[in-house]
């Protein structure tokens, strides 16, 4: 009987052998794998937060303006993969990918605040606060989107709007990169 026993462990370890020896690979192959996408996504970190008044700027008026203007946020609070140009207000994609964008505008109750997120050429999300009786308003809004190197996202001023900048950080533009494409 205890040979027996013997010889069913024995049987049965040479029938599990190569399917643990599948498993180890496979493990062995995935967390290899996860490895390397980490790594490689480890240094495509992007990511930047930036306000339109710096710090030594006056609160004023940004605005009205014939056409669209391009808004420049002149204070970065940060800017992982140096991917936002502060001299132009426009972001460039270094890394292929999924970005999320959001944006913030100020506006008082006398004038019409609008502004749009442009990617490249393209209108993809507004925030627009019309004049009322109060006398101040924010606005605000999202997007998520696909963008290949050295595609282009930037906030536009609409045509004859005001915001008002403040050093309390009411205009905001920030982004990060989702995931790698």
């Amino acid at each position: 009987s205890k040979h027996k026993a013997s010889t069913f462990w024995v049987r049965c370890a040479d029938d599990t052998r190569p399917k643990i020896r599948t498993i180890i690979d496979s493990s062995c192959c995935n967390y290899y794998n996860f490895l390397l996408f980490f790594l490689s996504t480890a240094s495509q970190n992007v990511a930047f937060s930036t306000t339109l008044c710096g710090s030594s700027d006056p609160w004023g008026a940004v605005g009205p303006f014939p056409s669209d203007h391009t808004l420049v946020y002149k204070r970065v609070f940060m800017n992982i993969g140096q991917g936002y140009d502060p001299a132009t207000g426009i972001f460039k994609a270094p890394v292929s990918g999924v970005y999320s964008f959001n944006f913030h505008i100020y506006g008082y109750s006398t004038t019409a605040a609008g502004v749009s997120l442009f990617k490249n050429d393209e209108r993809i999300a507004t925030a627009y606060d019309h004049p009322s009786k109060d006398s101040t308003d924010t606005a605000s809004n999202s997007a998520l989107l696909q963008l290949g190197v050295g595609d282009t996202v930037s906030i536009r001023l609409w045509a004859d709007h005001v915001i008002y900048k403040s050093t309390n950080n009411h205009n905001t533009f920030s982004g990060f990169l989702v995931f790698p494409v």
